[in-house]
């Protein structure tokens, strides 16, 4: 099985930017890291009413499936604070039984968001839908399709707690720089709040 080192152009669903959502972006297709392989880099993302930083990592455990485990620093609302994301992910459907054409894949992951003031839980289940296509020098270029559902705790201190669900999109397109190492950009929306993010991802 091929590693996979993505690049993510996606158009967002255009709605209008609401509610408290997690900030780390997932930059992620249906094909999963082969096992025993690393996928690492970092990126950054804004949107909604935070900026982050963040570090990733994607392990393959065994074959179809992965883990990943993503942390960042983010300013929200002007206040400093940290996420904590972790995830996984399962092959269902490889392109080859179904002519070479899509990968289908399903997982979610799970943040937690903590500032000075405020703690959100988020959790969310996704389907994967990526096609890819071989270009020369080990590249790849694919298109990538993201669906999901979302639902989100929030604890302000001093204010009310807070509870919504809501539904997640993306759809991107992605390309090898060089061998193992892609330049990586997200455009999403999840419970309305639209982001776009920026990085770099190593395959080990």
């Amino acid at each position: 099985m091929k590693r996979v080192s993505p690049i993510l152009v996606s158009l967002l669903l255009l709605v209008p930017t609401s509610g408290y959502a997690y900030d780390i972006l997932g930059f992620d297709t249906a094909r999963p890291v082969a096992p025993q392989h690393l996928e690492a880099g970092g990126s950054l993302a804004i949107g909604g009413d935070a900026f982050a930083l963040s570090a990733a990592g994607r392990i393959g455990l065994v074959p179809e499936l992965e883990a990943s485990l993503r942390l960042g620093g983010l300013l929200k609302d002007g206040d400093p604070g940290a996420e904590l994301n972790l995830g996984g992910k399962f092959r269902v459907v490889p392109a080859k039984y179904i002519g070479d054409s899509v990968d289908i894949a399903v997982g979610g992951d799970l943040s937690v968001v903590k500032t000075d003031d405020l703690f959100v839980l988020g959790l969310d289940p996704k389907v994967w839908i990526s096609r890819h296509f071989g270009l020369p020098g080990e590249r790849e270029l694919y298109i990538s399709l993201t669906l999901g559902v979302s639902a989100t705790m929030t604890d302000i201190d001093g204010g009310d707690d807070d509870a919504s669900a809501g539904f997640i999109g993306a759809f991107g397109t992605g390309l090898d720089i060089v061998k193992d190492v892609a330049f990586v950009v997200e455009l999403r929306t999840r419970e309305g709040t639209r982001q776009v993010g920026l990085g770099v991802h190593y395959d080990f």
